[in-house]
């Protein structure tokens, strides 16, 4: 990893403790959830990333239909990224498909990567194993902070995400917009990249400590980055401070609910590895900075979830709208 490769010892933290070296673990290599920015030069690998985003959205699609729903209708796919999700959920079911991402993600280089991507929806239909009419369902990607959205309420019948929500900073108004924004009865399928989990700092604050990023607090972090990787120590405290929201499983269900959501399936992916590697010193440092933090979320490095928004408002006990 970066600068830090070659170097074991162990590192100690304020309370002086000595936390372990493993320089050449798995979990500290590069980030291997999602799609990097940028790929995607020739047709063949366009249609190799468009097949690995299909497997993600089918099993979406599975987790929807176990609970009556399914990809149809309208559907808003919040990190839309270069698009290839926003692609096979046009060719499953969606009559329209609107991908969003708040920065600059579809202007310049990047732009036209991602037109040439739906260009490649619209000629390779068999290939893909899409029906026919997918080439003319519209596909569109906008600029727009799920946030501050300008999207019209009540619009969309599906809302999905993948590798997003754990960037979402303000994790409840974030629900609260998603929940304005779709029609009664209509669902969520969100699938992200754990902050608790072994690599869950993602390629920025994972370190060579096992949960380093969760067993040091910021300055701690800060003090390794200095000594071990200095050359990513800037960017990766920001991306820590800004792009990583830190919550359990539990805070992100009852955010939803907060918002107004039924949840009906959180499903964490657990590993066994990580459980053996886990340890009662461990969990005791990463609950002394994070004191919600469960033995679960340090053992799921994907978390799965399903939301819907009931058809009528909910009501207190008195029979008034809440």
């Amino acid at each position: 990893m970066d600068d830090a490769v070659g170097m074991g010892g162990v590192f100690v933290n304020r309370a002086g403790e000595e936390l372990q070296l493993s320089p050449r673990a798995s979990w500290a290599g590069p980030d291997r959830y999602g799609e990097r920015r940028g790929e995607g030069i020739d047709q063949e690998t366009i249609v190799q990333q468009i097949l690995g985003a299909l497997a993600r959205v089918e099993l979406g699609q599975r987790a929807l239909e176990l609970f009556g729903g399914r990809i149809a209708g309208r559907v808003l796919n919040l990190g839309a990224n270069l698009g290839h999700e926003a692609i096979c959920l046009a060719g499953l079911g969606a009559d329209e498909v609107v991908g969003t991402d708040h920065g600059d993600l579809f202007t310049g280089d990047l732009g036209r990567l991602q037109a040439r991507t739906l260009g490649m929806l619209r000629n390779r239909i068999g290939e893909l194993g899409f029906p026919a009419r997918a080439a003319d369902v519209p596909v569109r990607f906008l600029r727009d902070d799920i946030t501050r959205t300008t999207l019209e309420p009540g619009r969309f019948d599906l809302i999905v995400s993948w590798q997003t929500l754990e960037h979402l900073i303000d994790l409840q108004r974030a629900f609260s917009c998603m929940h304005a924004l779709l029609a009664p009865g209509g669902m969520c399928f969100h699938e992200y990249h754990a902050f608790f989990g072994l690599d869950g700092g993602h390629s920025l604050c994972t370190i060579d400590i096992a949960w380093g990023h969760v067993r040091l607090d910021r300055d701690e972090l800060a003090e390794y980055l200095v000594t071990r990787a200095p050359g990513r120590r800037e960017a990766a405290l920001d991306f820590y401070d800004r792009v990583l929201n830190r919550r359990t499983q539990r805070q992100v269900a009852r955010a939803a609910e907060a918002a107004g959501f039924e949840v009906l399936l959180l499903l964490p992916r657990t590993r066994t590895d990580d459980l053996m590697l886990l340890t009662q010193d461990m969990l005791r440092q990463a609950r002394r900075h994070e004191p919600q933090v469960e033995v679960v979320d340090l053992v799921s490095r994907m978390v799965r979830l399903v939301l819907r928004k009931p058809q009528r408002p909910a009501q207190g006990p008195a029979g008034r709208v809440r």
